[in-house]
């Protein structure tokens, strides 16, 4: 009995070892969670986000979910981010008016170039933007009220934009 106590515990010691060694670019749950202590969250982790596991790693912007939220703790709202607003991770990154949803919506208030983005973005991006021209559907139809360039509107938008619309 004592030898199979034995080799069972020499088994387990064995397989902790050998979790440690697994590459942590193929990491995920409760093995990302622990493979550096000094990295949160990476129990949440998967793909390229387990892979960017060094904190000096600039890339985190493949990021997901929770994980891409809290990966560079300066980054506001990364959580929603996905797609080419997660891939423009970096502050200083120009061109955020690929994002769609949430992210777009608050990523920069700053930034002037919602113009393409779609969906509730536009809708309510940020309330000074003068280019909403391209927006479709509800974005366009109420999104400034003192707009002047709703001829690029399209369906009912277009029909009851601005009472005072040309309508050659």
């Amino acid at each position: 009995m004592k030898s199979l106590a034995t080799l069972i515990a020499l088994a387990f010691g064995v397989s902790q070892v050998a979790a440690l060694a697994i590459p942590r670019s193929m990491a995920s749950g409760p093995v990302a969670e622990e493979a550096v202590p000094t990295y949160d969250k990476r129990s949440m982790a998967s793909g390229p986000v387990a892979e960017e596991a060094v904190p000096t790693y600039d890339k985190r912007s493949m990021a997901s979910g929770p994980v891409a939220e809290e990966a560079v703790p300066t980054y506001d709202k990364r959580s929603m981010a996905s797609g080419p607003v997660a891939e423009e991770a970096v502050p200083t990154y120009d061109k955020r008016s690929m994002a769609s949803g949430p992210v777009a919506e608050e990523a920069v208030p700053t930034y002037d170039k919602r113009s393409m983005a779609s969906g509730p973005v536009a809708e309510e991006a940020v309330p000074t933007y003068d280019k909403r021209s391209m927006a479709s559907g509800p974005v366009a139809e109420e999104a400034v009220p003192t707009y002047d360039k709703r001829s690029m509107a399209s369906g009912p938008v277009a029909e009851e934009a601005v009472p005072t619309y040309d309508r050659k």
